[in-house]
């Protein structure tokens, strides 16, 4: 994969682990902006993948003040579950510290999928408006 220029430099990323982090941290949006690019400059063939017509933006959705409440108090209750998790750890008597970094591992590996997932959520009502518009101007969503 080296070859096809991802990442060294020039690229927009040092090298081959930092590519996969931060692909992986993107989630599949950022796979299927990758796939986009790559496609673009002829790194990639797909037949279902096709830019022919389309176009895309991107657009900052604002949170409502609901939203924002939803959000403070869940970075809360996430604050307290880590502290339980934390404080178990350190006045657990048995136990690896493989299996004590491994269980908190899983804690933020929960805490990073519970805030993507809520990211997404807070964004749906913005995007069917778009969608809802786009589809008014006799456009394909």
């Amino acid at each position: 994969a080296n070859r096809l220029g991802l990442w060294g430099p020039g690229a927009a990323f040092r090298d081959a682990a930092t590519f996969s982090t931060e692909i992986k941290n993107g989630g599949t949006g950022a796979m299927e902006l990758l796939a986009m690019q790559m496609k673009r400059e002829g790194k990639y063939l797909v037949r279902s993948l096709s830019f022919k017509g389309a176009s895309f933006d991107v657009e900052e959705m604002q949170m409502t003040n609901e939203q924002v409440e939803m959000w403070d108090k869940s970075a809360e209750l996430w604050d307290v579950i880590i502290r339980v998790f934390t404080d178990a750890q350190e006045r657990a008597k048995e136990g690896t510290t493989t299996l004590k970094r491994g269980i908190m591992s899983q804690v933020w590996g929960a805490h990073q999928r519970f805030f993507a997932s809520l990211l997404m959520a807070v964004k749906v009502p913005g995007t069917v408006r778009i969608a809802k518009q786009a589809l008014e101007e006799g456009k394909s969503v």
